[in-house]
């Protein structure tokens, strides 16, 4: 699947592949460095070239030509995660100087996708799942949330809930991203979030596509030892009715076998 997916951009020393299905994006990497010798970032402009963060978090150097909304930083195959710029995301996170009850909107009222800084700064994808809370004793619970922006590594025909995989023997990392994550309210009609309403609601636009940057990191140093800039639009297919498939869970062969002995 993943060598069968287009090529999107191809560079001195990267291969970046690209492609879509009604539940995800997928992204595939392939080429030098190795994911032994270099970490990599990918900033996602998913609206508009002039907007966004211009600058990839940790990576030094010129900024981009092309403002990320997301970025997908991939350290190690215990730590990776998908990045939001801080004024396009949809939920409240955690900040310095934030009372106790500061996570209790979970919604973040301000969220818009207009903006344009060069500094570098992603945020967490965090949402709140519980509020601060005093119980009758008298005793306080602190907010507790959830980073949904955290990828799993490992083969999906393995788990359902695998993001990414380091393929060693094809040369590739592949990873996939749910719509909803990069803020798409409808991938068949390429609607995307653009701000958030006074009424609750939210305001949504078409993107013409999404565009990527790569870095690849030196693991021991921390400089850029390859680069892919974002440069060709990335529209995929629009529907009208989506595709879908079966897949079998890996529990299903046990629980066939148990059940079957009834």
């Amino acid at each position: 699947m993943w060598r069968a997916t287009p090529v999107l951009a191809r560079g001195d020393s990267l291969v970046l592949r690209v492609g879509a299905d009604p539940s995800y994006l997928y992204v595939a990497l392939a080429g030098r460095p190795s994911f032994d010798s270099a970490r990599y970032v990918v900033g996602i402009d998913t609206y508009r070239r002039d907007r966004g963060q211009f600058r990839l978090p940790g990576v030094a150097g010129p900024t981009g030509a092309v403002g990320s909304e997301f970025a997908v930083v991939l350290n190690d195959t215990s730590d990776a995660q998908l990045m939001v710029a801080p004024w396009y995301n949809p939920f409240l996170g955690p900040q310095s100087g934030m009372g106790p009850t500061g996570l209790d909107r979970f919604y973040n009222e301000a969220v818009g996708v207009d903006k344009v800084r060069s500094d570098g700064a992603f945020d967490s994808l965090f949402v709140t799942t519980n509020r601060w809370r005093i119980a009758r004793s008298g005793r306080t619970y602190p907010a507790r949330g959830v980073n949904r922006g955290r990828l799993r590594h490992g083969r999906s025909s393995e788990s359902t809930l695998a993001d990414w995989y380091v393929d060693r023997a094809a040369g590739l990392v592949e990873l996939r991203i749910a719509w909803g994550l990069l803020n798409v309210t409808d991938p068949s009609s390429r609607q995307v979030m653009v701000r958030y309403r006074r009424n609750g609601t939210f305001e949504t636009a078409v993107t013409d596509g999404f565009r990527f940057d790569v870095a690849a990191l030196d693991r021991s140093r921390g400089g850029v030892v390859a680069r892919l800039g974002a440069g060709q639009t990335y529209a995929w297919p629009t529907w009208e009715v989506p595709t879908w498939h079966e897949r079998l869970k890996p529990a299903y062969e046990a629980m066939r076998d148990v059940w079957g002995s009834w």
